[in-house]
């Protein structure tokens, strides 16, 4: 658990974290997270972990064995040079319609408005399929979406036509119009009766190509492509700083660059530190700043790369309670101090842990006894000795000295084989241990942890016991 609590979407809802439109620092100190697949092209998958910078720091399960940076020098390494959001035409907050207006020259096409909404995801505003002429489209934005920013304008091949292309090519060999090609010039862009920026400076892709100063676009879109006219975003060609683990750090080039397919998604990453563990990754992961790798991914696909956690930490007193009410109650939330509590009331683990308890007390209860025989046996197997001492003048203590001396020498060695055994069957109960806990491969990799002052307080005690019994069985009488 990397945080107190963790809130994700119910997948027997079906509700986003930005659906629930919940007011998180209700809850305590709440940011947003991106979890989500990807793979190294040629290479493993990961799990990309995607959160603001300066909270990285905060995630709890980072361990000093786990990386030479500390969790602050990754924060700082991930801390983009510069925070600009996601550029686009901002929309009046009331507008509740936009209107394009068009003049195509050539074949038809389908126009579709990407918007980034008041949430922070998006929102898609279809114009529909226009043809060649002169009109204004106008596309109803939703609630969500008023108030948002314009980030792209999707040109599509229409969709009645591509399914036809595609079913008449699977019944015949001849060949078939499978794309469209023209010029749309852009006459005005309004909402509420204001007139908008042009496309100034935006860029295609996919077969679009701009023309001059925003006046318009030539298109070449077909079934295959992934067609769009966009702004230029804040530090585009730039790779994305990310911290990985060591397996995905070995496949980065000399200059550290590391390509990354997420969702689909092409985005070059730079590597700037190698880390053994992600908190709550159990594999291969990338750890980025979230808005610089949202930016990166929605700006070939507005949507592609969404938050889709909110963790949050410091919760305040009754945090649990209104996780229990809407609108949180529409959500999955794991708790950390739950998922701890259930794994320290499992049975298996508390049998596990007192059968430890016995054994660690049996074995001190045969080690006391063990030295405490090993004294009987030598008074009993050196008495002849000790009686030509007796007649040869040497004091009590002398005689006694000599069967203690032989006690320790004996108890040195056997600490030293005990310390031995401990530390193997230390390695063998750690791992007993991480199998019992869960059932699973623990997240973070158990380390053990010796408690100094119990072991030598133990000690302590346990030498001076045996030392009491040594004297009690080799004190002479008469």
């Amino acid at each position: 658990m990397p945080a107190d609590y963790v809130l994700s979407e119910d997948l027997q809802r079906l509700v986003t974290i930005q659906a629930a439109d919940a007011e998180y620092a209700r809850l305590g100190h709440a940011f947003d997270v991106l979890r989500t697949s990807g793979e190294v092209p040629q290479g493993p998958a990961f799990t990309l972990v995607a959160a603001p910078a300066r909270e990285i720091e905060s995630f709890t399960g980072w361990r000093s064995d786990l990386s030479r940076l500390r969790p602050d020098e990754i924060a700082r390494a991930l801390e983009p040079r510069r925070r600009d959001a996601m550029h686009g035409i901002d929309l009046p907050g009331g507008a509740r319609t936009l209107e394009l207006g068009l003049r195509i020259r050539g074949d038809p096409v389908a126009l579709a408005l990407n918007i980034r909404n008041s949430r922070g995801d998006f929102s898609v505003v279809s114009l529909g399929e226009q043809r060649a002429g002169a009109r204004v489209a106008r596309g109803r934005l939703p609630g969500v979406a008023r108030g948002g920013s314009l980030v792209g304008v999707s040109i599509a091949f229409p969709p009645v036509a591509a399914f036809l292309a595609g079913h008449v090519e699977s019944g015949t060999t001849r060949s078939v119009a499978n794309s469209s090609r023209g010029t749309i010039a852009f006459t005005h862009l309004s909402a509420r009766g204001r007139e908008l920026p042009p496309f100034e400076d935006w860029i295609g892709t996919g077969g679009v190509r701009p023309l001059r100063a925003g006046s318009g676009i030539r298109y070449v879109v077909n079934r295959s492509t992934r067609s769009s006219l966009r702004p230029r975003q804040p530090d585009e060609g730039h790779a994305v700083p990310v911290v990985v683990t060591p397996r995905l750090a070995r496949l980065a080039s000399a200059a550290g660059e590391l390509p990354l397919e997420v969702q689909g998604e092409p985005v070059t990453g730079r590597v700037v530190g190698v880390t053994r563990f992600v908190p709550s990754v159990s594999d291969e992961a990338v750890l980025a700043d979230l808005e610089t790798i949202t930016t990166a991914l929605n700006t070939r696909t507005p949507g592609s790369a969404v938050p889709d956690e909110v963790w949050v930490r410091d919760p305040v007193p009754g945090a649990g309670e209104l996780l229990r009410k809407r609108p949180f109650a529409l959500l999955a939330a794991e708790s950390r101090a739950e998922v701890e509590r259930f794994l320290r009331d499992d049975p298996l683990a508390r049998g596990t842990l007192w059968i430890l308890i016995l054994t660690a007390v049996v074995a001190l209860v045969l080690a006391g006894a063990a030295i405490v025989l090993t004294a009987l046996s030598d008074r009993r197997d050196e008495s002849r000795r000790l009686f030509d001492l007796r007649v040869q003048g040497a004091p009590r203590r002398t005689r006694r000295s000599y069967l203690r001396l032989r006690a320790l020498v004996v108890g040195a060695a056997g600490l030293v084989g005990g310390v031995i055994a401990g530390a193997v069957l230390l390695a063998l109960v750690t791992g007993f241990v991480a199998v019992t806990a869960g059932g699973a491969e623990p997240v973070p990799p158990l380390v053990p942890r010796l408690d100094a002052p119990l072991l030598v307080g133990m000690l302590v005690a346990f030498a001076a016991a045996a030392a009491v019994a040594v004297a009690a069985v080799t004190r002479e009488r008469g």
